[in-house]
């Protein structure tokens, strides 16, 4: 959180590729009536109780195999449908999830010091404890300075791609 993936999906968004937004596209599914329906089969939550699986890791991970195959289809339509060469996924966990492990050709890494992150966005520290960055990536960005050099390090792994 706060390390520049949204910003950098926005200028991939303005030079007309496709970013699969997880978090959003996510939360579309879970308006899902049969997702609803399942989730509270399995689980015995409703919709608007999901946030009291963050504190059990059992539920967590019970929650993730409903979910995530289901987002993993959702993305692949997406990029099915797309006439963006490139496709991008924007996540913060994706790879840190076993089933998405050989979806992606290439995985870009935005990181940026605590201290940026926290600037950018004060929930951010909030969430350190919770994030982790991914054991593999492809291309690295180093976000601590301005718009103009996120874009210039963009075009270099485009130009890569």
């Amino acid at each position: 959180m706060g390390s520049g993936k949204s910003e950098l999906s926005r200028i991939l968004r303005s030079r007309a590729y496709s970013v699969y937004d997880s978090d959003s596209r996510t939360k579309a599914l879970y308006g899902r009536k049969e997702l609803a329906e399942r989730i509270h089969s399995e689980l015995g939550l409703e919709i608007s109780q999901l946030s009291q699986v963050f504190g059990d890791r059992e539920k967590l991970a019970a929650l993730e195999t409903i979910v995530h195959p289901l987002v993993l289809e959702d993305f692949l339509e997406f990029a099915a449908g797309s006439d963006s060469d490139p496709v991008f996924f924007e996540s913060a966990i994706a790879m840190d999830k076993p089933l998405f492990k050989d979806v992606f050709d290439k995985v870009i890494l935005v990181r940026s010091s605590e201290r940026k992150r926290y600037e950018r966005n004060p929930q951010a520290e909030k969430r350190s404890a919770f994030q982790r960055e991914p054991e593999h990536w492809d291309y690295l960005i180093e976000n601590d300075a301005s718009l103009e050099d996120l874009e210039r390090k963009l075009d270099l792994i485009i130009k890569d791609l």
